[in-house]
């Protein structure tokens, strides 16, 4: 874990840590989730709870994670004021807006300097809202997803609930989720690649509630502007980010050429819905692949053999000062010792001379 204090146009108190998760779109690179302690003072995230409470109803529309009501209370959307496009914004008064300018100047003087350092130099805070959670007789959870409408995220706790981890990452779908372990005022930065949910729950029969801001950010203003969704929605779009990573991988463990073409076949019948692998559909495409792969691996081997075959049974009776070597003495010698192109490095060479050496009568 990285641990950094005095962060440029944060308060005073704000410090960075960070950590490392498994990334299931590119097994090699891992995917970050950052931490902002002390984005905001405790009094600070009370007050913007109030403020929220005091503005418009929170929106009961089904949310994109699990179809159930979702209690946002949107603060900015793609780049506009909430309430301008919904058509009843009030410019003086409106609790909504103040929410907004409440966290605006945090946002754009600490978090998005933070993002545009460790993620991308145009991103833009494009959309804002607050999550209401409240056991027993609204939202209490939220399953494991991501955030696909943005290139990043902020996720700030206002107010925690008794119980429960709140927010929390996982690796996988399979994996056990781990608390993101956020106090009030502090944040999560992450990008669309971090799996994640949230749970929360009430130690008494009274009831409690969980309040978090959420900042979404896009690549520039024009992706903003567009409500430009990360990397986009179709199935086919999220193939295609992991695509490269895939095709090299399965190049490495399978020691064989793959072009895209057979990669992306072999990922489209394990990705799940959304274009998501995880490491066990990961190695199952790539053993898939392999089986594909091995026919035409096979002849491609054995075109690479016979090309070379005259060259190394010339070689070969050289080295070992005898008049000739027979074709399929050496092609057998060849075979054994072979990359999967058909062709021998300087260490092969030597091992195919010793099986000829060996074999001789």
């Amino acid at each position: 874990e990285r641990v950094e204090a005095g962060l440029g146009g944060c308060p005073r108190s704000t410090r960075w840590t960070s950590e490392q998760l498994y990334n299931v779109f590119e097994p090699g690179r891992p995917v970050a989730l950052h931490r902002l302690e002390s984005l905001f003072s405790q009094e600070e995230a009370a007050e913007l709870v109030q403020l929220a409470e005091a503005g418009s109803a929170f929106d009961t529309q089904a949310d994109t994670a699990d179809g159930e009501p979702s209690f946002e209370l949107y603060l900015l959307r793609d780049g506009r004021d909430a309430r301008v496009i919904e058509g009843v914004y009030e410019p003086e008064g409106n609790a909504d807006t103040a929410v907004w300018e409440s966290v605006r100047r945090r946002v754009e003087d600490c978090v998005t300097p933070f993002v545009r350092k460790h993620f991308c130099r145009r991103c833009v805070p494009c959309t804002s809202l607050v999550r209401r959670y409240r056991p027993g007789a609204e939202r209490s959870r939220l399953p494991p997803h991501r955030d696909v409408q943005a290139a990043v995220t902020a996720v700030v706790e206002l107010q925690s609930a008794d119980s429960g981890p709140g927010l929390y990452v996982l690796e996988t779908l399979h994996s056990t989720p781990r608390p993101a372990s956020l106090a009030v005022g502090a944040a999560a930065v992450h990008n669309f690649e971090l799996l994640h949910g949230v749970n929360a729950s009430c130690d008494e029969a009274g009831g409690c509630a969980r309040y978090s801001l959420v900042v979404w950010f896009q690549i520039g203003d024009v992706a903003c502007a567009a409500g430009h969704r990360w990397p986009g929605e179709a199935r086919a779009a999220m193939i295609e980010k992991a695509l490269p990573a895939f095709a090299r991988d399965a190049r490495k463990r399978l020691s064989a050429a793959v072009d895209d073409a057979a990669a992306r076949r072999v990922m489209e019948r394990f990705a799940s819905r959304e274009g998501w692998l995880t490491k066990e559909d990961w190695a199952a495409a790539i053993e898939a692949l392999g089986r594909t792969l091995a026919p035409k691996a096979k002849a491609a081997r054995s075109a690479g053999i016979e090309e070379g075959l005259d060259r190394f049974a010339h070689a070969a009776a050289r080295a070992l000062k005898r008049e000739a070597i027979g074709r399929s003495a050496a092609r057998r010698a060849m075979a054994a010792h072979a990359d999967a192109a058909g062709r021998l490095d300087e260490r092969t060479f030597y091992a195919a001379l010793k099986t000829l050496f060996d074999s001789a009568p």
